[in-house]
């Protein structure tokens, strides 16, 4: 019964910031194939089970919703808060700014740090209340995570409704985006597993560290492909990120997942 109370405490909070993080965007015409809007984070919603399935499955557990649900809240708490300090950032910085590789790098640390520190207080809180102490280790790690890579597809739809865009064209465009959701699923499992092995085993903030500067390290370098910096075909980039995401995470799995599966 309180697990059913905390999935519909949780389901709620998350519609409700998610919509409150991209109410105040203008309404633009979204242009193209109105479908494909739909279609995408469909498709990336069952792609990112991938992963969960796999450890789940291997580790005879299951995925555990209202674990999810947190891990959605605590992305939608997340980016709440990094929206915040971003722009602060961009407003002392003065109207009219040129990006810079160092501006690139501070938003790269400002969203690393801010997802990751909202992750690990919520799986703290978890535990410290002992809300999931029925559930191993590795389904609080990978369902949380599974949740928090969904409620970010959910996110970045209704900013792509509210905010306007050019729908892509083609099947091998159409494929980008849930191949970036794809390896996102990757990286946020594997950041999971970081902090849940760093809680249990109290090197806390040597977990988390390590998950917040990989993670703003990989979103600094999209923003230097999304600003030209660096000169790499949109599908080529996001395959050298899902082998790169693909690493993280079989190195999560045979040096952590084991570890915690004893713990």
């Amino acid at each position: 019964m309180n697990d059913k109370k905390n999935m519909v405490f949780v389901f709620f909070s998350v519609m409700l910031l998610a919509l409150a993080s991209v109410v105040s965007a203008p309404a633009k015409p979204i242009s193209g194939d109105i479908n494909i809007l739909f279609t995408i984070p469909a498709a990336s919603l069952l792609v990112i089970l991938i992963p969960a399935i796999a450890i789940n499955a291997s580790s005879n557990s299951t995925l555990n919703f209202s674990m999810a649900g947190w891990g959605g809240l605590s992305f939608a708490l997340a980016i709440f808060i990094q929206q915040i300090i971003i722009s602060l950032y961009v407003s002392l910085r003065g109207a009219g700014m040129v990006f810079t590789i160092a501006d690139l790098a501070v938003f790269g640390l400002i969203s690393g740090c801010a997802q990751e520190i909202m992750k690990y207080i919520f799986m703290k809180f978890n535990r410290s209340q002992k809300i999931f102490e029925r559930e191993n280790f590795i389904t609080m790690a990978v369902s949380f995570g599974t949740g928090f890579t969904a409620v970010e597809i959910l996110f970045l739809t209704l900013k792509n409704i509210t905010g306007g865009m050019a729908l892509p064209a083609g099947t091998i465009n159409m494929l980008i985006p849930m191949i970036e959701r794809f390896s996102a699923a990757l990286l946020h499992i594997s950041f999971s597993l970081f902090l849940v092995y760093g809680i249990c085993t109290g090197a806390n903030y040597i977990w988390l560290t390590g998950a917040a500067f990989i993670h703003g390290f990989v979103n600094f370098m999209a923003g230097m492909v999304m600003k030209k910096i660096i000169t790499v075909e949109s599908l080529n980039f996001e395959l050298y990120l899902l082998s790169f995401a693909a690493a993280v995470f079989l190195c999560s799995y045979l040096f952590i997942f084991k570890k915690i599966r004893n713990l």
